[in-house]
This record gives structure tokens, sequence and C-alpha cells, in this order.
């Protein structure tokens, strides 16, 4: 129902936007560059927040919105003029990007830096300098290689990660004891409390499963490795 809800909600939005179609010509249409450029982007902002309004992501309204003015004699106008926008857009896009990236990797190193610090008793300037180097050096291998990105991706992610996960869970069920584990799960639960079931799921099942999973994809590990 909420399916078909939305689609009678996108019909009926380019419905009513080519019907103002030839009415939104003579609106946004002007020998000014830049009032047509203002024009532009206030009908983009507006078919995307009616979207909004009727349960609609902006997304799906500025998509609708390109759709209208690409059966419009303004077409051509308004791709020349949005132009210039592309790259800036695509520039603030990455920019964006870098400082996602960059902001994870400060708060990596910090778990590296605080648990060398405390384990190893290095100082701080001296962990922050290795490891960033470390870092660095692997960064730049990655640049460099194709090959080492999918190879690491292949074992950190693909194999490494779950015997991690498999470790976890074993540690939990196998050393923690069932008492306990059931005990911290339970903590603050307010409806009905995590039974038996849940431990042997752990200490079994989700085991079992991913030590099946990685023996099947030892051949694909074995054969970026040594093939």
């Amino acid at each position: 129902m909420g399916n078909r809800g939305s689609l009678v909600e996108i019909a009926t939005l380019i419905a009513v936007a080519h019907f103002y179609q030839e009415p939104l010509v003579r609106l946004i249409a002007s020998h000014s560059e830049e009032a047509f450029t203002l024009a532009l982007f206030a009908f983009v902002l507006l078919v995307a927040s009616t979207a909004q309004l009727i349960g609609l992501s902006e997304a799906v309204g500025a998509f609708l919105a390109g759709l209208v003015l690409g059966g419009t004699t303004l077409k051509e106008r308004a791709a020349h003029t949005l132009l210039p926008f592309q790259t800036l857009f695509a520039a603030l896009f990455f920019g964006l990007l870098f400082f996602a990236a960059f902001l994870s990797v400060v708060a990596a190193l910090e778990v590296l830096v605080t648990a060398a610090v405390d384990s190893w008793h290095w100082s701080r300037p001296r962990a922050a300098l290795i490891f960033c180097a470390g870092s660095l050096v692997a960064g730049t291998i990655s640049m460099v290689s194709l090959d080492y990105i999918t190879t690491s991706d292949l074992f950190w992610g693909s194999t490494m990660q779950p015997i991690g996960s498999a470790m976890a869970l074993i540690g939990l069920a196998w050393i923690v004891g069932r008492r306990k584990s059931l005990e911290a799960v339970n903590e603050g639960n307010d409806g009905s409390p995590i039974g038996k079931w849940w431990y042997y799921w752990i200490k079994y099942v989700i085991p079992s499963g991913i030590l099946v999973i990685l023996a099947l994809g030892l051949p694909d590990l074995f054969g970026a490795f040594f093939g």
C-alpha cells in the first residue's frame, strides 16, 4: 500500500508539473542570465520541497524537476547554465568526502595512540608520529596499486573481520559464561528477557556459520596471495 501510494504521488506530481509546463517556461524565461539562474534554482527547490511535503524524498523531487525541464524549450539553456555548478558540487562532494575520511582516520588513530601510551608507555607525540607514518605508507601503496586494495579488502574485510567476530562470540560464550552473558545482555531490558536460546545461538550456531563461510572463501584467499 505504501509503494502504491508513493507511485500515485509521483504520477500526480508529474501530471501537475506537465500541466503548468508552458506557464513555467514563461515564468522563468528571462533575458538576464542571473535572473534565469535564480528562477531555475527556485523551481528545483520548490519541486523538491513539494515532494518532501507529500512524503517523497528531495532527490525524487529534484529528479522530477529535471524531467519537467527536459520537456521544455529551456532544456539546452538550463543545461548550459547549470554546467558550472556540476563542477562546483563535484568539488564540494569530494571535499566533504575528504573531511569524512580524515575524521575517520583521526578516530582510528586515537584508539591506537591511546593503546600505545597506556600499554607501552610511549609518549603521545611519538605514538601519533609512528602511526601517522604507518598510515601514510599504507595509503601510498594503496594509491599506486589496485591489486593491493583488492588483496587487502579480501584479507581484512572478508577474512579477518569474520574471524574477529567469531573470536568475540567465542570469548563471550565460552569464557565469560552463560550466567554473566545473559545478565549483561538483559541489563536495562524492560521487555521480555532474552533467554538461553540466545546464548546457545552465539555459542554454537553463529561461530559455526562464520567458519563455514570462511572455509568456502579460502580458495579465493589463497588464489589472491599465491595464485
